[in-house]
């Protein structure tokens, strides 16, 4: 590691690139851990041997400016372990103490099967090489495979091993093949973001069991003084949710979320307040949805969402975004409009009116709980 941070380095003062542009920091000595069964050390940023970075299409000349050399960050006792592979060809950001097991890769890059045949799709001008952001403690199981629409493994997320991966992970949870979610840790968000420990306080607990206790009575004495409950959907909204509908809530205000939501429809949250993260994961799993991914954001104006896209006449935006509209700029709001599928709704979380598409645009009104001469 110490070799790749010296060619970074050199790489950077050639460019005249930014101090920042390249960041990773394997300083300090092994930690030394000790519980009841014995004692071990963790090494300072590394890699094991045959671990490697490279960019996809390695042998091809990109005409590419500095300004797109993609930036690296690497945070603090962080292992890429024997065989692992980081095949990015766009930004990588890797937190704290984020494990790569042996064999596990980050394979950012797709290539558009649909247009052209298979050998001509492997070209420069039908891939995209999408950048990766893995938060803090999370662990890339061995030979797992990260694939291009992974483009965010959340904090203390666990990837089984030998899965392969193609969509976002959420925050507390643990997935396996596909990206089937097979559980959340609440009692882990529950520690983490009420406690905010330091790393080394975090690698000295050797008894969990306890802590998931401390949560199991913190949640049944606190979870009673959210009184308010999200609002009961509309009967038109409830009639355009299915198992494969597609939702997106920013920032509510109590995990009561749930109620009138198919368990295997796919909804997504993003939340700046992180002490209400616990509780949502808790009442998920209470519930038994199977398709909850949760997202911390410090700042809304850059709220991680792609725009729609349209690929053989299959969509991939939201049905439904649930909003607090006063809460939101005219810009963040115009992000939302672009990431909902073409006959996508974007309702008020308060109020369940429609927001977008303008009523003079649809040919329903559902302000009140029941349909008012519905001619959609």
């Amino acid at each position: 590691m110490q070799f790749f941070k010296k060619e970074l380095k050199t790489l950077s003062q050639k460019y005249k690139l930014s101090s920042k542009h390249f960041q990773i920091d394997n300083d300090g000595d092994p930690l030394r851990i000790q519980n009841e069964t014995g004692e071990h050390y963790i090494s300072p940023t590394h890699f094991e041997k045959g671990a490697y970075f490279s960019s996809p299409h390695f042998d091809h000349e990109l005409n590419f400016g500095s300004e797109r050399i993609p930036k690296i960050h690497i945070g603090k006792f962080t292992r890429f372990g024997q065989g692992s592979a980081v095949n990015v060809g766009a930004d990588v950001y890797i937190g704290d103490y984020v494990w790569l097991a042996p064999g596990s890769t980050l394979l950012r890059q797709e290539h558009n099967a649909y247009g052209q045949p298979s050998i001509g799709s492997r070209t420069m001008a039908m891939t995209t090489q999408p950048s990766i952001h893995i938060e803090d403690y999370a662990w890339i199981g061995r030979d797992a495979i990260v694939g291009w629409g992974a483009k965010y493994i959340g904090k203390c997320s666990i990837v089984g091993a030998r899965s392969f991966i193609n969509k976002w992970v959420g925050d507390y949870s643990i997935v396996g093949d596909h990206s089937k979610i097979l559980g959340y840790l609440p009692y882990k968000a529950y520690f983490m973001e009420y406690y905010s420990p330091s790393l080394k306080d975090v690698l000295q607990i050797s008894n969990w069991e306890k802590i998931f206790e401390e949560w199991k009575n913190y949640y049944s004495k606190n979870i009673k003084t959210f009184k308010t409950t999200f609002p009961s959907l509309t009967s038109f909204v409830q009639e355009k949710l299915t198992n494969k509908s597609r939702v997106l809530i920013i920032n509510p205000t109590t995990p009561s979320l749930f109620a009138d939501f198919p368990k295997k429809s796919a909804i997504d949250i993003l939340i700046k307040d992180k002490s209400l993260l616990p509780f949502i994961l808790q009442q998920a799993q209470n519930m038994g949805m199977q398709n909850v991914r949760t997202r911390i954001i410090e700042n809304l104006e850059k709220l991680p969402l792609e725009t729609n896209l349209s690929v053989i006449g299959r969509e991939t935006g939201y049905d439904l975004m649930f909003v607090n509209e006063k809460s939101l700029t005219h810009f963040e709001l115009s992000i939302l409009k672009n990431s909902l599928k073409s006959d996508g709704l974007l309702i008020d979380i308060l109020t369940q009116k429609i927001i977008f598409p303008p009523k003079n645009e649809q040919n329903f009104d559902i302000t009140t709980n029941e349909m008012q001469n519905n001619t959609h």
